[in-house]
């Protein structure tokens, strides 16, 4: 009886099937100078089975649609990777940060601006990706202060052409700056 009933219950979570879970991400920059504070909607999707969380550009509404935030909903701790579609320019303050067992980012060669703690406090990070990377698309790259500070299990920052195996991380003259304390913390 017993053993039936726990074989049955294994069998139904074993076969649970992956879905795919859509969204829209209202975001308020809580740091900008502006009055009132600028809010921008970007789509998002999340693969469950993967645990991959794909955010897409942004665009403005004339109406407020119903929004959903990744972190605080019910998959905010199956997200595993994060890939940011092409076009993306900038991931504004606080964007990630506190997911704990996101462990990789992929980001555009359109990304310009990683803005403060955009990742801050992501324990389980130990990898960030440009999937390419060019000075002639992005000559004024900037990473916000503490954008990567607490991700203690960080040890690549990916630049193509711009690998440094000894230590992971390389960067190349066209980042116009990386500010305070951006990597502190990430002792991996």
């Amino acid at each position: 009886g017993g053993i039936f009933l726990l074989f049955l219950l294994l069998l139904v979570l074993g076969t649970a099937s992956a879905e795919t879970v859509t969204g829209i991400y209202k975001f308020t920059d809580i740091y900008a100078s502006a009055s009132p504070q600028p809010v921008r909607y970007y789509e998002w999707t999340f693969d469950t089975g993967s645990g991959q969380l794909t955010v897409g550009d942004y665009y403005p509404l004339d109406e407020t649609p119903a929004s959903t935030n990744w972190k605080t909903s019910a998959y905010k701790y199956q997200i595993r990777e994060v890939y940011i579609q092409d076009g993306l320019e900038r991931i504004y303050p606080t964007f990630f940060s506190g997911l704990t067992n996101m462990q990789s980012v992929s980001l555009p060669r359109s990304m310009t601006q990683i803005d403060q703690q955009a990742f801050e406090n992501c324990t389980g990070l130990t990898a960030v990706t440009f999937r390419e990377y060019n000075s002639l698309f992005n000559p004024d790259m900037t990473i916000g202060r503490r954008a990567f500070a607490g991700c203690t299990s960080l040890h690549n920052f990916l630049i193509p052409n711009y690998w440094d195996p000894s230590n992971g991380m390389d960067f190349p003259d066209t980042i116009a700056s990386i500010g305070a304390e951006a990597f502190s913390g990430c002792t991996a």
